[in-house]
């Protein structure tokens, strides 16, 4: 007379693993396999980019816009602020922002 399997159990293989051991297996070996792992450690820059010295300096298109988006760091002093230069995309407060194209 066979065993039922009970709630909870599968047959696997060489005998009976619970459910949560099966899930686990599967999803390491699919992160072995297919995973990536991260380009580096830590956290992520505000600037995606740098911005050239050429281009800050340039005098050329720079305006302060209103991003309506969340606070973000101010290049210029640190504080948070909302504003951002359209141009080089870098958030700075109102009074940071000739400054920072400036000096």
């Amino acid at each position: 007379m066979a065993v039922a399997n009970r709630p909870g159990k599968r047959s696997w293989k060489s005998g009976q693993k619970d459910l949560l051991s099966f899930q686990r297996l599967v999803g390491l070996t699919l992160l072995l396999r297919h995973g990536t792992k991260p380009s580096r450690q830590g956290r992520r820059s505000s600037m995606a980019v740098a911005i050239t010295d050429a281009t800050r300096f340039d005098s050329l298109n720079h305006w302060l816009c209103n991003t309506g988006s969340r606070y973000k760091r101010c290049k210029n002093c640190g504080g948070r602020t909302s504003f951002a230069c359209g141009k080089c995309d870098v958030p700075l407060h109102v009074e940071c922002f000739k400054k920072y194209h400036t000096e």
